[in-house]
């Protein structure tokens, strides 16, 4: 899939951050290259405990190092997943 840029129709290159404040507060932030996703890739979200993942993308698929770490409350670590991807298969 390409991402393209409402004002110019080209492909987007730039930074996408988006933050949800309602139901399930969430914040998103990913970066992009040529439409696809490029680079570090991070989402944190506070649906029933805390949770944060971090990606890494080359030619908008999964490449690189991933983790997830999924904490409560008072912020120790419950859960916590740690891999890594080569075009989108875990490596």
């Amino acid at each position: 899939m390409t991402i393209i840029d409402e004002k110019t129709q080209k492909p987007f290159s730039g930074e996408y951050v988006y933050i949800n404040k309602k139901e399930y507060p969430h914040v998103d932030f990913f970066k992009f290259k040529n439409g696809k996703l490029n680079g570090k890739g991070y989402m944190f979200s506070f649906i029933i405990t805390p949770f944060t993942t971090k990606h890494e993308f080359k030619d908008g698929m999964l490449h690189g190092l991933y983790e997830s770490i999924e904490t409560n409350t008072e912020r120790e670590i419950l859960l916590k997943t740690v891999g890594k991807y080569k075009l989108n298969k875990r490596d």
